[in-house]
């Protein structure tokens, strides 16, 4: 997924989506410890993915006492939804290949997507590549 700033644009990792999508989920902010474990990654990997976020502006970032800090998107993300036929499509290459979609290498998904018609297949190449998120 690609953010503009004022600066320059950002391309997300699908890690960085899901944890904006956690703070988006809640209107209260989060520290890292809780997103720590909300998506199952260690405290550092939370703050390495944060930095560049915080950078951008796209997550806003408030200290509290004791030295937490809570922090909040100021973006608006979702997940973006596959027509079925893609789910179904999603569903059948992880099935083949006994690995998630985000596992899979670029050469073997152009393999397993190559009888799509081009614009399903530009649809759902986009999709893998943003991660799944999309900004509202």
């Amino acid at each position: 997924m690609e953010i503009q700033s004022l600066a320059s644009p950002i391309i997300l990792t699908e890690s960085q989506g899901q944890i904006l999508k956690q703070l988006d989920d809640t209107n209260d902010g989060l520290i890292a410890a809780e997103l720590a474990r909300k998506l199952g990654m260690t405290h550092a990997g939370i703050l390495y993915l944060l930095s560049p976020l915080v950078e951008k502006g796209i997550v806003e970032r408030i200290p509290l006492r004791g030295g937490a800090v809570l922090y909040y998107s100021v973006y608006d993300i979702k997940e973006e939804e596959l027509s079925p036929a893609l789910q179904d499509v999603r569903k059948r290459i992880e099935k083949e290949t006994k690995k998630p979609i985000q596992k899979i290498s670029v050469e073997e998904l152009a393999r397993e997507i190559h009888d799509l018609p081009q614009p399903e297949r530009r649809v759902f190449i986009n999709w893998v590549l943003d991660g799944g998120w999309k900004r509202e």
